[in-house]
């Protein structure tokens, strides 16, 4: 039987305040948001932001991420790739505790991605990255089904649409 494999994406409203409402009673689907926790109170989304009252924190550095994780909160990293250096880094940030990682790799995403989840494999750090628009959506999900299946990767996206669509969803 095929293993049926989970595509989680995150969004990342860019919309302006007054209409951040609206705009989430369009998501369908989509549980958590990485946006400023105090613009989505009351609602049922889990969040994700560099605010330490956000559920999910984004650290920019291993110290940070240290001191987020004493607090209890689930902490994360972000680095932009540029280097090898950089899958480096988000290697030390798996091994100190990052339960996930966002990766932004500017014109060059797979093959750094594919490098950061043969690294993380065998951690339990979750791999998130960036993308821009629907069709870097299929691309990244339907390139790295096809080149790890073996490795089962905890792989997801983090979707950043100034207006999000319906059609946005589909892939």
């Amino acid at each position: 039987m095929k293993e049926k494999r989970v595509k989680e994406l995150i969004i990342n409203p860019t919309v302006s305040r007054s209409d951040i409402p609206h705009f989430l009673s369009t998501l369908k689907g989509i549980t958590t948001l990485n946006i400023d926790p105090t613009l989505v109170k009351g609602t049922n989304f889990r969040t994700m932001s560099e605010s330490k009252e956000a559920d999910m924190v984004i650290c920019k550095t291993i110290e940070e991420l240290r001191k987020v994780k004493l607090s209890g909160k689930l902490p994360g990293y972000f680095k932009k790739v540029l280097s090898n250096n950089d899958i480096e880094d988000i290697g030390r940030a798996s091994e100190e505790g990052a339960e996930f990682v966002i990766v932004e790799a500017a014109d060059w995403k797979i093959i750094p991605l594919e490098n950061i989840i043969a690294r993380l494999q065998k951690s339990k750090t979750k791999v998130f990255t960036t993308a821009n628009n629907s069709q870097d959506v299929r691309t990244m999900f339907t390139i790295l089904e096809l080149g790890y299946k073996s490795l089962k990767p905890k792989f997801s996206l983090l979707l950043i649409i100034p207006k999000m669509s319906e059609q946005c969803l589909r892939f």
